[in-house]
């Protein structure tokens, strides 16, 4: 639900007006005067004319290819007219081409500076691979009154991708004063209230879209990412059925839909549909090639298999449990993961490691960790148990002389995750808020929390409260060995939660108002680990709420 790729442009003023702010030409096309500085060479100017012409009812159609061949023999023999090279940069950026499009764009604006749809079309051309010019040109189309409604659209997505959500929709609101209501400004304009939190405003501006054009699979797919957000999922999962419907080959749709069924539960469909992550294009950068067929689920007896990670720890934790089954289908599983994770994963037994830097081992299938749920059909009556980690004795007896004799409840805080998860503003919270948790008597807490957000504890008025961990938690071996000794884990939906779940220690789970999709919805405990409760917003961004609950419940539990 990112920012579209840009490979269609544009609703272009007409060239027929830019041809005659160039020429002079007669309705019948029987005179015509070029600019004085554009030669005639090999052809005369009245073939050029009509090549022009035609090439721009070739745009009109569609008929991209055979525009872009009459326009390169026009700007060859004309090469100085900034029209020709505008409309021939605007077909080059509708084919891809954006290298040569930007160098005939660019000489195009050396006659007319100020010209603002050679301005946005620049931008466009800009994009793929240099966005932050893309930003500057399309800044000053917009500084000089663009009238094109691309260009506030094309800005506020830049802007979005780059996180910058208020001036965004600042941009939006331009646009919109300017050229009116336009399903791409909408969009746009739509998108950056969701990503400010202002989720009933941003349906606003979306259905307005979806009125103006209601078979626009874009609109439909923003519109359900919103309804998630203010947790009606049946409407969002409504929406999402509709694009696929209207668009069968649109990956996004597909996969947002797997997203919106596994909140519901629907898991065979779901995880059917969440196939499709593999063709989104935010996504393909995640994608490894591996010299080895796909498994799609066939006969595994004596065969070696890769399963490799995806996506965070937590989806690997989650997910590794699979690998027990490809084992009773007589298949050797081999685990390619990060090093942080090697060590608590060669504790399930028979498996493989296979560290992410080091050589391929051999093998004759691969498979994501997220694809087994789908190959072996799991619903909700058959997810597989968590996996299995025999920690050590000796590690188990470690960790407990580090926390000391026992006198009382041992309990584990995590308050954040990874800040480079893509809803970690929404899931993260400050030690601070965690306060009430920590006032309960007749505990003993222990930070688990590890990275930047560790050194919250040392914030003045409160950093007595938790013996800080982070030091010895080298990897996640380490704290799931730690786990294996605390008594209860109140953490963020972080990977943490995967591993006590894991582990079986008894787990609390702070989940936010829209909640990731392994969380489903509503629902106090999960099915993918028994020893989990799950504490969730009802009012999103409300952690207050939910911290004055689990402080209640350890009240509860400690009387």
């Amino acid at each position: 639900m990112e920012m579209q790729q840009l490979s269609v442009l544009l609703p272009l003023a007409d060239p027929q007006v830019h041809w005659r702010c160039a020429c002079t030409i007669g309705p019948d096309m029987s005179t015509l005067t070029l600019p004085q500085e554009a030669p005639a060479a090999e052809w005369n100017q009245l073939e050029i004319g009509r090549a022009f012409v035609e090439a721009s009812e070739h745009l009109k159609r569609g008929e991209d290819e055979s525009a872009l061949g009459l326009l390169e023999k026009v700007v060859q023999h004309a090469p100085d007219v900034p029209v020709f090279l505008y409309l021939l940069g605007v077909t080059q950026v509708r084919r891809k081409l954006h290298a040569p499009a930007v160098a005939n764009l660019k000489k195009a604006l050396g006659s007319d500076e100020n010209n603002t749809d050679y301005l946005t079309v620049l931008g466009a051309a800009l994009t793929p691979e240099r966005p932050v010019e893309a930003i500057s040109c399309l800044f000053r189309a917009v500084e000089l009154g663009s009238r094109n409604h691309q260009t506030y659209s094309m800005l506020a997505d830049l802007l979005l991708a780059d996180q910058k959500a208020n001036l965004a929709l600042l941009i939006c609101q331009t646009g919109q004063a300017i050229c009116g209501d336009r399903v791409e400004i909408l969009r746009s304009g739509g998108l950056a209230l969701k990503m400010l939190g202002r989720a009933e405003e941003a349906l606003h501006w979306l259905q307005k879209a979806e009125q103006l054009n209601p078979a626009d699979t874009t609109t439909l797919i923003s519109v359900a990412s919103v309804l998630l957000d203010l947790g009606l999922v049946h409407n969002g999962t409504r929406y999402l059925e509709r694009a696929v419907a209207l668009d069968p080959e649109n990956a996004t749709a597909h996969y947002n839909l797997g997203f919106a069924l596994l909140l519901e539960g629907n898991y065979q469909a779901g995880f059917r549909e969440y196939e499709a992550r593999w063709m989104v294009r935010e996504l393909v950068p995640n994608r490894v090639t591996y010299p080895t067929p796909l498994w799609d689920g066939s006969e595994l007896k004596g065969l070696r298999i890769l399963l490799h990670a995806e996506q965070g720890a937590g989806d690997t934790i989650q997910f590794v449990r699979y690998a027990r089954l490809i084992q009773e289908r007589g298949a050797a599983a081999i685990l390619l993961v990060n090093r942080n994770l090697t060590r608590l994963l060669s504790w399930c037994e028979g498996c493989e490691i296979a560290p992410l830097d080091a050589p391929l081992p051999a093998h004759d299938l691969h498979c994501s960790l997220l694809s087994l749920p789908q190959r072996f059909g799991t619903d909700r009556d058959t997810i597989p148990a968590p996996a299995i980690f025999d920690i050590p004795a000796e590690m188990k007896q470690k960790w407990s002389e580090i926390l000391g004799a026992k006198t009382r409840l041992r309990v584990g805080l995590v308050w954040a995750g990874s800040p480079m998860h893509r809803n970690d503003r929404n899931r993260s919270l400050s030690f601070r808020l965690f306060s009430p948790i920590v006032e309960v008597a007749g505990a003993d807490y222990f930070g688990l929390q590890v990275g930047p957000a560790a050194a919250e504890q040392t914030e003045p008025g409160i950093q007595h409260s938790v013996r800080d961990l982070a030091a010895q938690l080298t990897d996640y071996a380490e704290t799931a060995a730690a786990i294996s000794q605390l008594d209860l884990v109140i953490t963020a939906d972080t990977s943490v939660a995967h591993l006590a779940g894991s582990v079986n220690t008894p787990v609390w789970v702070l989940i936010p108002f829209a909640p990731d999709w392994r969380w489903l919805a509503e629902r106090e405990d999960s099915p993918w680990y028994p020893s989990m409760r799950l504490f969730r917003q009802r009012v999103a961004g409300d952690w207050e709420s939910v911290i004055a609950s689990v402080a209640a419940k350890l009240r509860y539990e400690l009387r």
